[in-house]
C-alpha cells in the first residue's frame, strides 16, 4: 500500500512472561551445549548425542530467542484499508480493503475460549484471529469471512476507521 496514508498504527510485542520463558529455555540449552560440546563433560545422566544437542542448540538456543525478538503484531489503519502483520509469520501484511468490510466493532473476548490461544488462529466457526496478547479486539465482518484483530486500543482503532472512511461503513 505505497500510495495510502497512514492514519493509525499499533505495534504489540510479546509480554515479559514469554521473554522470561524463552530466555530460561535458551539458558538451559546453552548451558548443556557449552558443558558437553566445549568443556567435554556429558550433560545429564543420559546425555544426548552431540549432533542432537547441536540441533537443540540451533533451534532453542538461537532460533527461539531470535523468533521471539522479531515477534510482533502490527495493525495499521490506512486510507485504503486495514493492514495486519504478525511477524515473523507474515512476510507481507494482510490487507482488508474498506470495500470488503461489511461491519466492525470493538469487542472484549477470551482468546483462549474463542480461538484456543493467541497468534494466528481459526476457530470451529471459521473465524480467524490475529492476536498477540490481552482480551480486547476489533471484530471485522468482511465479504471474505469474519476476523478478530487483537488490540490494546479497540476504541482508538474504531475511531481511526471512522476517520479513514468518513463514517461510510
Amino acid at each position: 500500500m505505497p500510495d495510502s496514508t497512514l492514519i493509525f498504527e499499533e505495534v504489540q510485542y510479546p509480554k515479559k512472561g514469554i521473554w522470561f520463558l524463552t530466555l530460561c529455555i535458551a539458558a538451559i540449552v546453552w548451558y548443556g551445549f557449552i558443558q558437553q560440546m566445549i568443556i567435554g563433560i556429558p550433560f545429564g545422566s543420559q546425555p544426548a548425542p552431540d549432533g542432537f544437542l547441536t540441533f537443540l542448540f540451533v533451534i532453542f538456543g538461537v532460533g527461539l530467542p531470535i523468533c521471539t525478538w522479531r515477534f510482533k503484531l502490527v495493525t495499521q489503519i490506512r486510507s485504503d484499508g486495514i493492514s495486519v502483520q504478525l511477524t515473523p509469520f507474515h512476510r507481507h501484511a494482510r490487507v482488508f480493503p474498506y470495500e470488503t468490510i461489511q461491519s466492525y466493532e470493538p469487542m472484549d473476548y477470551s482468546p483462549i475460549k474463542r480461538f484456543g490461544g493467541w497468534g494466528i488462529r481459526i476457530n470451529h466457526f471459521g473465524e480467524t484471529s490475529y492476536s498477540m496478547n490481552g482480551n480486547q479486539g476489533l471484530f471485522l465482518c468482511t465479504t471474505k469471512g469474519v476476523f478478530v484483530i487483537g488490540t490494546q486500543q479497540p476504541e482508538a482503532l474504531a475511531q481511526a476507521i471512522e476517520k479513514a472512511t468518513n463514517g461510510s461503513l
